[in-house]
């Protein structure tokens, strides 16, 4: 879902769900236990849930194009006092070949200090006015995929693997 389909779903809630009454409340005001408006100000109805905060940057899937080479080499064809099970596989691989940027490897949670509405049965203004959330905004994300180690780090930028591998 996308972050305006979000906000509209948290809207959408908030006007509709959030202040009334649970399934449980309403059997309450049906037994002449409570009235509705004692049940309003205990703050047993359903919370309002807090708006996206402004600009918020979504947590992005990995993206990653690897493509790979090889082809086997007979080496009895090029020295004969080889035998014929002796073959050379030279091969290249191109991880992430668009060599697109991606961000929130798969190993890292979400992270940060997102608030609370103060009063769960008052709708509530966003948390944050700025343009972040967990302490991310567009410009200055920290949680960039890098090259960790070795060939094989999921998500990072172009790499290219050159190599001969030699079956007998």
């Amino acid at each position: 879902m996308s972050i305006k389909g979000l906000t509209k779903l948290i809207d959408n809630f908030n006007n509709t769900v959030a202040g009334t009454l649970t399934p449980a409340g309403q059997v309450l005001v049906q037994s002449g236990l409570f009235t509705t408006a004692q049940l309003q100000s205990l703050g047993a109805t359903i919370p309002y849930l807090q708006p996206e905060i402004h600009n918020a940057v979504a947590t992005q899937g990995l993206f990653t194009f690897d493509s790979s080479v090889a082809w086997n080499v007979p080496m009895h064809k090029l020295w004969k006092t080889l035998p014929e099970r002796v073959v050379a596989q030279p091969r290249m691989s191109v991880f992430n070949l668009f060599n697109y940027q991606n961000y929130d490897p798969p190993n890292e949670l979400p992270n940060g200090n997102l608030t609370v509405c103060p009063v769960p049965t008052a709708p509530c203004a966003p948390a944050d006015t700025g343009d972040s959330v967990s302490s991310t905004s567009k410009r200055t994300r920290t949680n960039h995929v890098g090259l960790g180690s070795g060939t094989f780090a999921l998500g990072a930028p172009r790499q290219l693997e050159w190599g001969v591998k030699v079956a007998f």
